[in-house]
C-alpha cells in the first residue's frame, strides 16, 4: 500500500514536471512569435512578446520554489533527485530562452523607423511583380538569433 506522504511526493513531482514543460513550451511559442516579428516586422507582435516574458519570469521563480521546497521537505534520492536537481537547472536555460524572446522582439521595434516595415531577405523575390519597392538595409546580427539576417525596407 502506498503511503500518504509518497502519493503527496509523487503529486509533487508530477506538479514539478508539468510546470517544466508549461514553461518550455511558453518559451517556445515566445522564440516562435519573436521570429514573426522579426520577419513581418511587426511591432505589436514585438512588444506581444515583451509583454509575455513577465509570465515566463514568473515560472521560474514558481518552479524554483517547488524544487527547493521537495529537496527541503522530501529530501529525494537516485532518480527523484536528479530530476529535482536538473529542473532546477533546467528552468534557468528555458528562462534564458524567453530572454533571447525578449531581445529579438526589442531588436525589431529598434531597427525601423517610425513607419517603417521591414522584410526578411526571403519576401522580396516572393513579391516580385506586385509593384513593392525595397530598399537593402544590410545584413544584421541580432542578439540570440544565429547568423546574421538580410533586412529590406518597404519603400511607400
Amino acid at each position: 500500500m502506498i503511503e500518504p506522504t509518497d502519493r503527496e511526493f509523487a503529486h509533487e513531482l508530477r506538479t514539478l514536471k508539468q510546470r517544466l514543460s508549461a514553461m518550455a513550451e511558453r518559451a517556445s511559442e515566445q522564440i516562435e512569435l519573436a521570429m514573426e516579428a522579426l520577419t513581418n516586422r511587426d511591432d505589436d507582435l514585438a512588444n506581444q512578446v515583451i509583454a509575455n516574458d513577465e509570465a515566463i519570469d514568473n515560472d521560474e521563480s514558481d518552479i524554483d520554489r517547488l524544487a527547493m521546497e521537495i529537496l527541503m521537505t522530501k529530501q529525494p534520492v537516485a532518480s527523484d533527485l536528479r530530476f529535482v536537481t536538473m529542473a532546477l537547472k533546467f528552468v534557468t536555460d528555458v528562462e534564458r530562452i524567453g530572454d533571447m524572446a525578449v531581445n529579438i522582439a526589442k531588436r525589431v521595434c529598434d531597427l525601423a523607423g517610425a513607419g517603417e516595415v521591414f522584410v526578411s531577405g526571403a519576401v522580396p523575390p516572393l513579391v516580385t511583380g506586385a509593384g513593392f519597392e525595397f530598399d537593402d538595409r544590410g545584413e544584421y546580427e541580432l542578439k540570440g538569433v544565429p547568423g546574421s539576417w538580410r533586412l529590406f525596407a518597404v519603400r511607400g
